[in-house]
């Protein structure tokens, strides 16, 4: 097996030096230039060096394999190779875990591979309660598992303040929030943000809140269809994209009918009718964030500084500038009534 000394011999350097690049603490202040990384990492490649890392866990007493515990939704699977990519440039394994109803046996499972570290996210308020005291006990450093220590990466109501302002700076006033009812910070998160900006222009917030079930998701389009308001903020981008199947199936056309802004900017949102202007969440950054806060509270101790990500508004079709006060519901209904009286002409 090639071993660091023979490595440190052919590039000519020390075996300090070595050990800094191939374990990758070579950007943690220390001063290694750019051109002794690269030799010392193409020298190891040709000689064929592989990292043996059980044995590493054994000489230094801590594994590299850190636990990622979620619900796993589709559209987090940026984030997740956002986060195992990091981690695979950090020489660290990843072991998902699935939440499932019990949040104390996915943790057990967790223990069990010895893993370094647990990373948790997106976890409701009534799941963090439920987490044994006992675990913390073990000494496991981990993240999400408590609410003093949220993982705080995309900041989510400055997002979603983001979105609202872009509407009330095209003009709109009446703008409804169409959310969900689940009981999370995320949720509980994006809420305030827009409460917060319709109120410091002394505007009234409308929510609209369902839970998240397909036949409650239908009646509550149905129910921000009837109320016609002039712009719906969704909480996110699904809740969009049905809002805008429901509008179809009416025969009721966005933005002019009334303007939808989603939230996520998932894949769906740039192949809709009409394509959906979405407030963007960078969760392929988000998870490299992610790892890096696990990564240093197991390692240095401490989880880094915080480095909050603000989604900025993707501008597609479904928001329009709306009509001026007093015209929008008056225009709808006569073209309604005239499409009728064109169908009775045929």
């Amino acid at each position: 097996m090639i071993s660091m000394k023979r490595i440190a011999q052919e590039a000519g350097v020390s075996r300090a030096t070595v050990s800094y690049v191939l374990n990758g603490k070579f950007g943690a202040g220390l001063k290694i230039s750019e051109p002794v990384i690269r030799k010392v990492q193409t020298t190891a490649q040709r000689l064929g060096y592989v990292r043996n890392e059980l044995v590493n866990s054994v000489v230094t007493g801590k594994s590299r394999v850190i636990a990622l515990i979620s619900s796993f939704h589709d559209y987090m699977m940026p984030a997740i190779k956002g986060f195992v990519e990091e981690a695979a440039r950090h020489h660290c394994l990843i072991k998902l875990i699935p939440l499932g109803a019990d949040i104390n046996q996915a943790i057990m499972q967790a223990v069990e591979f010895r893993v370094a570290g647990i990373y948790c996210t997106f976890l409701k308020k009534e799941t963090i309660e439920k987490v044994d005291p006992k675990f913390f006990t073990l000494g496991i450093p981990s993240i999400g598992l408590s609410r003093n220590s949220e993982e705080g990466v995309f900041d989510q109501k400055a997002s979603s303040r983001n979105g609202t302002e872009y509407l009330l700076g095209k003009g709109f006033s009446d703008i409804l929030f169409f959310g969900s009812s689940d009981d999370n910070s995320v949720a509980a998160d994006r809420r305030t943000g827009y409460a917060e900006a319709m109120r410091e222009r002394y505007l009234h917030p409308r929510f609209l809140e369902c839970e998240l079930f397909p036949e409650k998701i239908r009646e509550t389009c149905e129910k921000i269809i009837d109320l016609h308001p002039a712009a719906v903020q969704c909480a996110n981008d699904h809740l969009a994209l049905d809002l805008l199947n429901a509008c179809y199936h009416r025969k009721l056309f966005v933005p002019a009918y009334f303007s939808v802004l989603g939230f996520g900017n998932v894949p769906g949102s740039s192949f809709s009718a009409p394509h959906l202007t979405t407030v963007n969440e960078p969760y392929y950054e988000t998870g490299e964030i992610m790892f890096r806060q696990i990564y240093r509270l197991i390692f240095g101790g401490r989880e880094i500084d915080p480095c909050k990500l603000i989604g900025e508004v993707i501008e597609r079709e479904s928001v329009r500038i709306p009509n001026p006060p007093g015209i929008r519901k008056r225009t709808s209904a006569s073209n309604r009534k005239n499409n009728f009286n064109r169908k009775d002409r045929q």
